[in-house]
């Protein structure tokens, strides 16, 4: 009977450990020098300053977009920063979904997963 109320109570533990690591983006919300980082329930979870991350560029529930200066900023649903790439290379971001995102530049629109790989090209319209 002891061990059944310890293996319960580490169970519960874990799970709700696990369930607040795992916030997917549902909102990021721009206010003064913050933005706000929100999840599916409408919980803020996340702050972070616009001097780190830059104008915001696009997200998704899995990573979001920023652009400061020359370089984006890729950033992972807790707020850590997983890659940076040029603005040169990248071009305009046009769209960012959870797969990845779509880029506009010299006359191309360019498809990348969201680890940086470029998945395809056609020309522009």
């Amino acid at each position: 009977m002891k061990r059944t109320r310890v293996f319960s109570f580490i169970t519960c533990l874990t799970l709700a450990l696990c369930g607040t690591a795992f916030a997917e983006i549902a909102d990021i919300e721009k206010n003064g020098d913050w933005y706000y980082i929100y999840n599916e329930r409408g919980s803020r979870y996340k702050t972070m300053s616009v001097a780190s991350v830059g104008e915001l560029k696009g997200h998704s529930s899995t990573f979001f977009i920023g652009k400061n200066g020359d370089w984006y900023y890729f950033f992972d649903d807790k707020g850590s920063r997983f890659m940076t790439k040029s603005v040169t290379e990248i071009g305009t971001i046009k769209s960012v979904s959870n797969k990845g995102f779509t880029s506009k530049n010299n006359g191309f629109i360019y498809t990348w997963d969201k680890k940086g790989k470029r998945t395809g090209t056609r020309p522009a319209k």
